[in-house]
């Protein structure tokens, strides 16, 4: 088993998982999938890669988030 970290920039988790893609729902789905959500990256990894597996691992993106904060705090 083989595994890669992907480090990305998100927007905090609204939606836990794509709306279904039924049409009066398809503009939210849209806007999930296009949006920088750990969750719909998660998603599109595995879309991308056959076999794959993707998860968010949660308390490395709270802990960067919170880095994040200081720098631009201590910026501004």
């Amino acid at each position: 088993m083989r595994r890669i970290y992907v480090s990305a920039v998100t927007k905090p988790k609204i939606l836990r998982s794509p709306p279904r893609s039924e049409k009066p729902v398809r503009a939210m789905y849209d806007r999930w999938y296009c949006s920088p959500y750990a969750q719909s990256i998660a998603f599109q990894l595995q879309e991308a890669i056959p076999h794959s597996h993707a998860e968010q691992i949660r308390q490395v993106a709270q802990n960067e988030g919170t880095i994040l904060s200081r720098i631009q705090g201590s910026c501004s």
